[in-house]
């Protein structure tokens, strides 16, 4: 192309204006509907291939690589027992939709991910093979696959934020090119010698910047689970000093129809960050519930854990607690969901998705209604009834309300620590609310 002040004086304006107005409003590039569509599908379908691709397999010091289907949760003696028609419920986000839903899950699939070689793979044979899990080595072959399968789900994680961050900028600049094309007058772009790549911004898009701190969140995350639970089962550097394990089990003399193998976290002074490792098995006839973070943390855990041994509805609101307030990974028995009705599903599934709660706040849900309906039948229908203190009918009362409740209660940001604060001789220096 010719160079000529006039064209040169054209070509400045449209880059000023181009980058002027996407400066002021950063969304003037993403307002395009069909184009949004069509960049979320291909987001989303690049992280469903991101998590089911074979991987390295995740055992120490093992370079062989995975299968794709490793199974966090023992198929045949604890999925199986809450399927129904070898098909479970299970949480997740659409991200088309932009909202949580359940969908319907077959038990081949169910807690699977990309995570052992076929010899390690086998090493878990007993989790599968043992009717419980009471002696300490199947205990901690459970703890120590969910600890796995949560690497590999943080690993894949930040890749796929990596991946979402280069998609995004890439259309970022392609709609810039696209609107300083525009802004050119006609006789400068249609001029065959005007010869134009691309176009690109340093500006700091809030897009990019949220994707930068979940990428962040995400290797603390992943850090915290090698350095403080995984190197406790490595026993290949014998050097290191190996984080202590602490963990806290419940049985139940009945099932409770759900599966759990996550994480969940709380907070203490100074914003620290409490991870924990949570599983739910159930088993014809019991319900193991387990718990494991480091050993410096025990006396918290106890006394967690002991908060909700109280009675039968405080363990129920253990459950439904880290359901809600916790991991996401878990598994339901599918009659059980639909006997909720719409107005508490989606009640559940939208504080699922608020991040400002954890573990450490109480689900104002009832998710097991005919459990709940029972335990409280049997307890009114009981001689204790009669003489129960004041105290402990209000609480029978506020359970009975989590039945209808659709909304969220009064006590919806009621901090379990608070109650439980007492146990330790320095209450307000322990705990705090999460930031």
């Amino acid at each position: 192309m010719k160079n000529n002040k006039k064209d040169m004086n054209a070509i400045i304006k449209a880059l000023n204006d181009t980058f002027e107005s996407y400066e002021e409003n950063p969304n003037i590039l993403f307002n395009n509907n069909s184009k949004l569509t069509y960049l979320r599908y291909k987001l989303i379908k690049e992280k469903l291939k991101i998590w089911k691709k074979s991987k390295k397999c995740i055992y120490p010091n093992c370079k062989n690589d995975s299968i794709k289907l490793s199974h966090t949760i023992p198929k045949s003696k604890i999925l199986n027992t809450i399927c129904e028609n070898k098909h479970v419920y299970q949480p997740y986000f659409n991200a088309m939709a932009g909202k949580a839903e359940m969908k319907k899950v077959g038990i081949n699939l169910a807690s699977t991910f990309p995570g052992f070689c076929p010899k390690h793979e086998n090493s878990f044979k007993a989790l599968e093979d043992n009717i419980g899990i009471e002696h300490f080595n199947s205990f901690g072959l459970q703890i120590f696959r969910t600890i796995c399968r949560e690497i590999a789900r943080k690993k894949a994680e930040i890749e796929s934020l990596e991946m979402m961050k280069g998609q995004i900028n890439n259309f970022r600049n392609n709609e810039l090119k696209n609107n300083f094309l525009n802004n050119l007058p006609n006789n400068i772009k249609n001029n065959p010698s005007f010869k134009f790549q691309s176009l690109s911004s340093n500006h700091k898009d809030s897009k990019i910047e949220i994707i930068n701190r979940l990428i962040s969140d995400a290797k603390i995350d992943k850090n915290i689970l090698y350095n403080k639970f995984y190197s406790a089962f490595d026993d290949s550097n014998k050097k290191q000093k190996h984080i202590e394990l602490f963990g806290y089990s419940i049985d139940i003399d009945h099932q409770i129809p759900i599966v759990v193998a996550g994480i969940g976290n709380f907070y203490l002074q100074k914003k620290q960050n409490v991870m924990s490792i949570l599983n739910i098995l159930p088993y014809p006839s019991k319900t193991i519930i387990l718990m494991v973070s480091e050993d410096k943390y025990k006396d918290h855990i106890t006394a967690y854990i002991n908060h909700f041994k109280q009675n039968p509805l405080s363990i129920l609101t253990l459950i439904e607690t880290w359901l809600v307030h916790g991991t996401d990974h878990w598994f339901i028995r599918p009659s059980i969901w639909d006997k909720l009705t719409k107005l508490r599903q989606r009640a559940i599934l939208t504080n699922i998705l608020d991040l400002s709660k954890n573990i450490g706040y109480y689900c104002d849900y009832s998710i097991f209604d005919n459990i709940r309906n029972t335990i409280i039948a049997n307890f009114e229908k009981s001689e204790k009834y009669k003489s129960a203190s004041k105290d402990f009918i209000k609480f029978i009362n506020k359970e009975k309300k989590k039945l209808t409740n659709v909304s969220g209660s009064d006590k919806t940001d009621e901090y379990i620590f608070g109650n439980i604060g007492s146990l330790f001789k320095n209450e307000n220096e322990i705990f705090i609310k999460p930031y």
